[in-house]
């Protein structure tokens, strides 16, 4: 569903001449497509959004890079693939609403003898992928544990 969506809005976005939708898309795609291709199999919405969230986070390493060397050209560029990326993810919790969500998993576990933080770390990040990054879950974690 997510897929037909991207493709959908690549044809809208041909039709409306916007270039920049236009390559940020057929860029996506084709590398959803790679992914397709190594799985030999067609990819459901979870592991779309996975793509796209691969994508946005190697966009951003790179916006990082080139602020350093101060190549503001190309960071206004991968800022806006960004942007048109972060259209198709879904959204994300809250600080708030994330560190309740955490509280609650980390409720029944922590009472356990045998709880091991690493191991709640990866079942927190297993549940919450989809509605937080991981990046995020582990420094909430992290700071309710200690």
């Amino acid at each position: 569903m997510l897929l037909q969506l991207l493709q959908d809005n690549l044809n809208k976005s041909l039709i409306a001449h916007a270039v920049k939708e236009v390559e940020a898309l057929r860029y996506l795609l084709s590398q959803i497509k790679n992914v397709s291709i190594d799985l030999k199999r067609d990819l459901n919405d979870e592991e779309v959004v996975s793509c796209i969230r691969r994508q946005v986070k190697q966009l951003q390493e790179s916006v990082i890079l080139f602020k350093q060397q101060n190549r503001d050209d190309l960071v206004g560029g991968y800022s806006s693939q960004i942007d048109i990326y972060l259209r198709y993810l879904p959204k994300e919790l809250g600080d708030e609403e994330l560190t309740q969500e955490i509280k609650k998993l980390l409720g029944a576990k922590k009472q356990n003898a045998n709880f091991n933080p690493k191991q709640f770390i990866g079942t927190a990040v297993s549940s919450l992928k989809d509605r937080a990054s991981p990046q995020r879950i582990v420094s909430v974690v992290n700071n309710l544990i200690q």
